[in-house]
């Protein structure tokens, strides 16, 4: 691992541990500060990734720490975040943001214009014509504007991930995304944690479907914070079996604590499938299905366990709204009805689920379609969907094929490739419940597009020697 990998163990203890040491004593904006000044020792120590973490970090993040910091006055409802989060100077920001991020980016590609070839690999190719049509499809769109300025978001993703990735070096490159990658999650997770630390109102959900309380809500939506905790929890999962270290074993248990309070289940399952791949690399399959089967005869040995851990799985809901999978089917056929209206291009990037979809369906304001396919086919029609599948196959077919040739071996180019697929499954796992990847360009769609390039990179790499 790098050097700024290796610094987010310790960054998620001492966040927690100083966030508690002083939280009943000391404003909001000290805590704040610690976090910035933990995270800014780890992103000094290799500047170059700061762009790629900055593009990351998901919008309503950005309007948690704007609201929470920049402009929290005494009285103030911390529940009104949610409302604000659209608020004009709230876009305004965010769209300086990527505009920086894009002209550091260009500037960086500038000096070194040989980084555009990470752009034109096999999987690559893909990314940067979904970029194309999503641009495009501000042409056509039902909102215009949206389409077009979340176009911008994609495209800083793009400039910021050839900016960081130096197809002379691809090993030294993918460590660097996925720096980028942790650090971005890392000051996610850390920043709801003291967030909801400070106003646990805003960070604890109980949902008019749900008759549990949760972690998630204004700050992080309980499904995104599964996906975040459980791709934080993956890659040090690999960092854990590799080099069996106590700061990244305490490090990995707070972050699988925060993912299961969640009970996010989508993202919880996702999670799963991908360690599956991580356990059955370092052959630790056996043991933790061992231990897996333990745990389940101790719930059965204890029947009052099974009830309130079902009660717990179940989120207290009743029969016909687990089979609806809390309301997913119903809005599932609205997306559908919606497809048929416009099946090739699409109602437009984004904006067809956060104006067409809203409109359409009226049980929750659903701002996407909670399917990565669905949600794709519906914003971008057939020929998107096409891009996006072909993006997949071959960054997955790729990975297979780097795994298969390295399985078992802890050589640094086999350990990034496990990193690299592991993240992929739980993206693909997660799109079956989610918008994901397919939605707004957040931290998934920064992260797919960045494990494409890095395959490219590497498997290129690999032939050459």
């Amino acid at each position: 691992m790098t050097s700024t990998t290796r610094q987010i163990p310790a960054v998620l203890l001492s966040c927690t541990a100083l966030a508690i040491a002083i939280l009943l004593t000391s404003p909001l904006y000290v805590t704040v500060l610690i976090l910035v000044i933990s995270v800014g020792l780890a992103v000094f120590r290799a500047f170059s990734v700061l762009p790629l973490t900055l593009t990351q970090l998901d919008s309503l993040m950005w309007a948690v720490l704007i609201g929470h910091t920049l402009a929290f006055l005494p009285g103030r409802d911390p529940r009104l975040l949610a409302q604000e989060q659209s608020a004009t100077p709230l876009i305004i920001f965010q769209v300086l943001i990527w505009f920086i991020v894009s002209l550091y980016s260009v500037f960086r590609i500038a000096t070194n214009p040989t980084r555009l070839n990470t752009l034109l690999g096999p999987s690559a190719r893909y990314a940067v014509l979904f970029f194309l049509l999503a641009a495009a499809s501000s042409l056509y769109s039902v909102a215009p504007l949206i389409s077009f300025v979340w176009s911008l978001k994609l495209l800083a993703i793009l400039l910021g991930l050839s900016m960081l990735l130096n197809p002379a070096s691809p090993l030294d490159a993918t460590q660097r995304f996925l720096s980028s990658t942790l650090l971005g999650l890392a000051l996610m997770l850390i920043g709801f944690v003291l967030l909801s630390l400070y106003s646990p109102e805003s960070g604890i959900e109980h949902s008019r479907l749900t008759a549990v309380w949760r972690l998630g809500g204004t700050l992080i939506p309980s499904t995104k914070l599964a996906a975040v905790a459980g791709m934080i929890s993956v890659v040090l999962l690999v960092g854990l079996l590799h080099r069996r270290r106590l700061r990244t074993g305490l490090a990995y248990v707070l972050v699988v604590t925060c993912m299961l309070a969640s009970l996010g289940r989508g993202g919880i399952l996702a999670t799963m499938a991908s360690s599956i791949l991580v356990l059955m690399y370092f052959r630790q399959a056996v043991p933790a299905l061992s231990l897996f089967l333990a745990l389940l005869l101790v719930f059965v040995l204890h029947p009052t366990s099974i009830e309130n851990s079902l009660e717990l799985i179940t989120r207290g809901q009743d029969v016909a709204e687990l089979k609806s999978l809390t309301g997913r089917i119903d809005l599932w056929r609205a997306s559908l009805d919606l497809i048929l209206e416009r099946p090739v291009l699409g109602w437009g990037y984004v904006s067809g689920s956060r104006v067409a979809l809203i409109e359409a369906f009226t049980r929750w304001p659903a701002v996407d379609a909670h399917n990565a396919l669905l949600q794709i086919v519906l914003t971008l029609g057939v020929v998107g969907a096409c891009i996006l599948m072909a993006l997949l196959w071959t960054s997955s077919r790729t990975l297979l094929c780097l795994l298969s040739r390295h399985w078992g071996s802890r050589e640094e180019v086999a350990l990034v490739s496990l990193k690299l697929g592991a993240l992929l499954i739980l993206l693909v796992v997660q799109g079956i419940f989610e918008g994901g990847f397919s939605s707004a360009p957040k931290f998934e769609t920064a992260i797919l597009l960045g494990i494409a390039m890095c395959s490219d990179m590497i498997q290129r790499e690999t032939i050459q020697t």
